[in-house]
């Protein structure tokens, strides 16, 4: 079957089988978009991406379910806004994540930067451990994401003048 959806911004159209995992049509018809596919379990976190607005572990998701989608890989996200303001609050806080995870980690606190003035260190430790990763200490991705909070504060204080 052929499937149209959205992936970064473009419309794109690809066969796939209804056996077909997500992560593995990206990985193969669209390499750029870096999407990962190695437990293939959802344990891992690599092929981490937006669906819909929504995180999504793409190993776990048929293929044709994106059929009409929008989906954002993590490479795109780190493109945006917030994916800049999390880059430079993880730099801040002198968080070093190696290039396994780092796509995936600037996604997942970039959904958490909406949350994550008010949200606990316990929340912000839940989200980053969707990534199976242990590159960095834990702590230091809370400092990171609390730096991305403050970044972006000081962004749209700026713009609001």
């Amino acid at each position: 079957m052929t499937i149209d959806f959205i992936l970064d911004g473009a419309d794109v159209s690809c066969r796939v089988r209804a056996t077909d995992r997500l992560s593995d049509v990206l990985a193969s018809e669209f390499p750029k978009a870096s999407v990962g596919s190695d437990c293939r379990a959802g344990r891992c976190g690599r092929c981490l991406l937006l669906m819909d607005g929504k995180l999504v572990l793409a190993c776990m998701v048929p293929a044709f379910r994106a059929r009409g989608a929008e989906i954002v890989s993590p490479k795109a996200y780190a493109l945006t806004e917030e994916g800049e303001a999390v880059a430079a609050g993880f730099e801040k806080a002198g968080v070093a994540t190696c290039a396994f995870c780092t796509p995936q980690r600037i996604l997942i606190a970039g959904l958490l930067l909406e949350e994550a003035a008010g949200a606990t260190d316990a929340r912000i430790l839940e989200a980053m451990q969707t990534v199976q990763c242990r590159c960095v200490e834990p702590s230091a991705l809370v400092q990171g994401v609390r730096a991305a909070v403050e970044i972006r504060a000081a962004r749209n204080w700026h713009r609001a003048r």
